[in-house]
C-alpha cells in the first residue's frame, strides 16, 4: 500500500498540467489530490501518510472544488489509484449526473472506466437516465471497462434501441469491447424485427472478429434477416479475413439468393488477395471436404 500511494504521490508531483493555483495548495501541506501529509515532512520520504481509505475520502472531497483543474487532477489520481479506489464510484455516478464543466465530465467517464467491473451494477442503471449524456457516459464507461463489463450485456442490447444516435454508437462500442462474452445475445438480436437493429448487430460482431463468425453466419439462416443484412454480414466476414472462409464458402454454394451467393464468392476473392492465397485456398479444400 505504502509504494502504491507513494506511486500517487509522484503521479501528482511529475504532473505538468497542475495550475498556479494547485501549487498554492502543496505549499499549504494539503495536496489537493487529496493525500494528506504533515508540514514537517521531508521531501525525500515520499510524502504519503495515512491509509488508501483516508485518500479515497480526501480525493472525494476534492471533486467539491470549484476550481476545474483541481477537480481534474484528483480525477487523473483516481485513475492511477484504479479499482483501488472503487468506493469512490457512488460519488462518480453522481458527478457524471452533476458536473457542467464537459471536460471535466469527461474525466468523470474515464474514471469511473478505470474503476473496473465493480462499477458496472452502477453503470448499468444510469443507461436508463432521462439525460442522453449521461447515458452516453455510461456507455463509454463501460467500453473502458471492457470485457469485465459482461454483466452490462442485456441492458447495452436494450440500449441499442436508445433513441439518440450517440448513445447508440457508444453502447454499439461498449459491446464490441466485451467481445466474446456479446455474442450470444447479439446473435439473438438478429432476428430482431427493426432491421436496423439486425444490422447494428452485424457490425459489432464484426467489431469482435473470428470469434463473432459463428454468430454472423446465424444472420444467413434465420427466416428475418434481409438482403442488406446479409451483405453486410458478408462485408464483415471478408474484413475478418480467412478464418471467415469455411462459412462464405458455405455461403457461396448453398444460399438460395444468387446475389447473397456471388456476394460470398467475391469476398471468398478478395479475401485471397489480401492474404496468402494458399492458405486461403486450403481453407476453400477443407471446406469443401466437409460437404
Amino acid at each position: 500500500m505504502v509504494s502504491l500511494l507513494n506511486g500517487v504521490h509522484e503521479l501528482v508531483q511529475r504532473n505538468n498540467t497542475l495550475s498556479p493555483l494547485l501549487n498554492e495548495e502543496f505549499k499549504k501541506g494539503r495536496k489537493p489530490s487529496g493525500i494528506y501529509f504533515k508540514k514537517d515532512d521531508k521531501a525525500s520520504s515520499g510524502g504519503a501518510s495515512g491509509s488508501l481509505d483516508e485518500t479515497v475520502k480526501g480525493l472525494i472531497n476534492d471533486l467539491k472544488n470549484k476550481n476545474s483543474n483541481i477537480r481534474i487532477n484528483t480525477l487523473q489520481v483516481l485513475v492511477r489509484l484504479g479499482e483501488e479506489a472503487n468506493a469512490a464510484v457512488p460519488v462518480l455516478i453522481k458527478k457524471l449526473k452533476s458536473e457542467k464543466d464537459l471536460s471535466v465530465r469527461n474525466y468523470v467517464v474515464y474514471t469511473i472506466g478505470s474503476m473496473g467491473e465493480k462499477a458496472v451494477p452502477r453503470l448499468i442503471k444510469v443507461l436508463k437516465d432521462e439525460d442522453p449524456g449521461i447515458r452516453k457516459g455510461a456507455a463509454q464507461a463501460l467500453e473502458r471497462i471492457g470485457e469485465k463489463a459482461s454483466a452490462a450485456v442485456p441492458a447495452l442490447i436494450e440500449t441499442l434501441k436508445d433513441e439518440d444516435k450517440d448513445v447508440r454508437a457508444y453502447t454499439a462500442s461498449a459491446l464490441t469491447k466485451i467481445g466474446e462474452a456479446a455474442v450470444p445475445a447479439l446473435i439473438n438480436i438478429l432476428n430482431d424485427e427493426n432491421l436496423d437493429i439486425q444490422r447494428c448487430a452485424v457490425n459489432i460482431l464484426g467489431g469482435i472478429g473470428e470469434k463473432a463468425v459463428p454468430g454472423l453466419m446465424k444472420s444467413f439462416e434465420n427466416g428475418t434477416s434481409n438482403v442488406q443484412t446479409q451483405s453486410d454480414a458478408l462485408w464483415t466476414l471478408q474484413h475478418i479475413g480467412e478464418k471467415a472462409v469455411p462459412v462464405l464458402m458455405k455461403i457461396a454454394l448453398n444460399h438460395q439468393n444468387p446475389t447473397i451467393r456471388e456476394g460470398a464468392a467475391d469476398a471468398i476473392g478478395k479475401i485471397g488477395e489480401k492474404n496468402n492465397y494458399h492458405r486461403v485456398m486450403v481453407e476453400l479444400i477443407k471446406a469443401l471436404g466437409k460437404k
